[in-house]
């Protein structure tokens, strides 16, 4: 597959900086990036996003980022947008794409 579009949520208690993520397009809460490809059948493939934790006083939460892929062509350049396990859009974000949380801390 080529042009595969991949469709990020960015849950409430992230921020989103474009500067960071030169790959990324678009804005909070929504952000996507195409992969360019190919990526054969059953093969897989490493995005990054970059998110800030914003620090609250609401104490001990679970952040849930989740993921789709909302596009792609195969090698003719047709769309399989379709062939997704999840074909609708916004319908099972969380598991079409795992998620990596990467924690660095900083000062």
């Amino acid at each position: 597959m080529t042009d595969i579009e991949v469709i990020d949520y960015i849950p409430e208690g992230f921020t989103y900086d474009p500067a960071i993520n030169a790959s990324w397009q678009g804005a909070y809460p929504s952000v996507f990036t195409i992969i360019p490809g190919p990526l054969a059948p059953e093969a897989s493939t490493t995005v990054r996003l970059r998110l800030k934790l914003v620090q609250t006083n609401g104490g001990a939460r679970v952040y849930t980022n989740g993921a789709e892929i909302t596009g792609m062509d195969d090698e003719d350049g047709t769309p399989r947008d379709n062939d997704d396990a999840d074909s609708t859009p916004d319908e099972n974000q969380e598991t079409t794409i795992q998620s990596t949380l990467e924690i660095r801390m900083t000062t």
